[in-house]
């Protein structure tokens, strides 16, 4: 399921961008980010943000793809609705 997904994504991509230039995708909740990692990877043109609440765990891995970043950010947070 994961496979046809991805390739549903990428195609999709490729048919309407410049083979993902431009085009962010944002994985929310991210946990340690191994989906995220998985998506900057297979579309290196795309820019992976992963955003997840967390921010002591390691994520070394994501050095592997240049296109792919961490943001800090607790969505259920109060303050995030009056920021």
């Amino acid at each position: 399921a994961c496979k046809r997904a991805l390739k549903k994504l990428q195609e999709s991509l490729e048919s309407t961008h410049d083979e993902g230039r431009g085009v962010t995708i944002v994985d929310l909740c991210c946990g340690k980010g191994f989906s995220s990692l998985v998506l900057a990877c297979s579309m290196p043109q795309a820019n992976v943000l992963a955003v997840d609440r967390n921010a002591k765990m390691d994520l070394s891995h994501f050095n592997v793809c240049e296109n792919l970043r961490f943001q800090h950010m607790d969505l259920e947070s109060p303050k995030l609705a009056t920021d």
